[in-house]
């Protein structure tokens, strides 16, 4: 899977729907990915999706 899937998102309500946009315009810190990656080495996927 490459590095720029994620998954789609289905906001339940106009909240959720904010937050999900909002999320578009974070940007993560070399910091950030790095304790990320440390967190879930495999992006998070596991054994499952590679």
């Amino acid at each position: 899977m490459p590095a720029t899937a994620a998954p789609a998102p289905s906001p339940t309500s106009r909240v959720h729907l904010a937050q999900n946009l909002a999320a578009a315009d974070l940007t993560l810190t070399a910091d950030d990915l790095a304790r990320i990656t440390g967190i879930a080495p495999d992006g998070g996927l596991g054994g499952r999706l590679r």
